[in-house]
């Protein structure tokens, strides 16, 4: 006996797919060649680091001293550095060019009419410089202390004796309008000259000069207690120190 044939049954998704499978080769295959490129980067890495090291000491097997050139050989006595002045024709003291115009020029002063006038030396702790140059001008300021008592002493070269008188005599007209300041005429100290004092007799008073002489104008002045120094020994200071400007500034005037 026979059956009839049953009609075959279709799912309604279509056939079923077989199991996905991982191809293991094309994993290993993966692995491998990243292994491979790590090796290879640092392999890169540690032959530069290796090769800085090495060409540090330079490559003596070329022939010759292959010391880089980035070192800079020890300057020797007899050649000067790049910081430091050669002299010579380009530069350095010529014709007295700059001469005084130092703070180390405070230092050179005889101070032995200061000492007779307050009875006491500078301290040169508290000594006040200051200097500086530039072609053929300059300028230079100290201030002496001792105490209370203290002294200015202010040195400056111009370019051209015009330019020192025109300064002076503007410097002149403005202290003989002040009443509170008393100016007389200063015949014995470089071309022109004045003499200044403010501040009645028996109190406290500043003593000044301010000389013009060729290209170069200075002033000093000292405070005293009147009824206590001599005034006539502070003007003897003010006097000597003038003369000491005009010899240790003598190219100028």
């Amino acid at each position: 006996m026979s059956y009839p044939s049953q009609p075959s049954y279709t799912p309604p998704y279509g056939q079923p797919q077989p199991p996905r499978q991982t191809n293991l080769w094309l994993v290993g295959g993966t692995i491998i060649v990243v292994v491979a490129i790590i090796l290879t980067v640092t392999l890169v890495i540690f032959q530069r680091a290796t090769g800085s090291d090495e060409g540090d000491g330079g490559d003596l097997s070329a022939g010759g001293d292959q010391s880089s050139e980035s070192e800079q050989e020890e300057p020797t006595a007899d050649e000067p550095t790049e910081d430091e002045p050669t002299g010579g024709d380009d530069g350095g003291d010529t014709a007295g060019e700059y001469a005084g115009f130092d703070e180390s020029t405070c230092e050179a002063f005889d101070m032995t009419k200061f000492t007779e006038l307050y009875e006491a030396t500078p301290d040169p702790d508290e000594t006040y410089t200051s200097a500086s140059s530039s072609g053929d001008t300059g300028n230079l300021s100290c201030t002496f202390y001792s105490g209370f008592d203290t002294s200015t002493v202010s040195v400056m070269a111009w370019s051209d004796a015009s330019g020192a008188m025109g300064w002076w005599e503007d410097d002149k007209a403005f202290w003989e309008e002040e009443p509170d300041y008393e100016l007389t005429e200063l015949t014995d100290l470089g071309d022109a000259g004045y003499h200044l004092v403010f501040g009645e007799e028996g109190s406290y008073q500043k003593r000044s000069v301010s000389v013009v002489s060729g290209a170069l104008e200075f002033e000093v002045d000292c405070w005293i207690s009147s009824d206590q120094k001599d005034p006539a020994l502070a003007d003897e200071y003010l006097q000597d120190m003038g003369e000491q400007i005009l010899t240790m500034f003598t190219e100028y005037a």
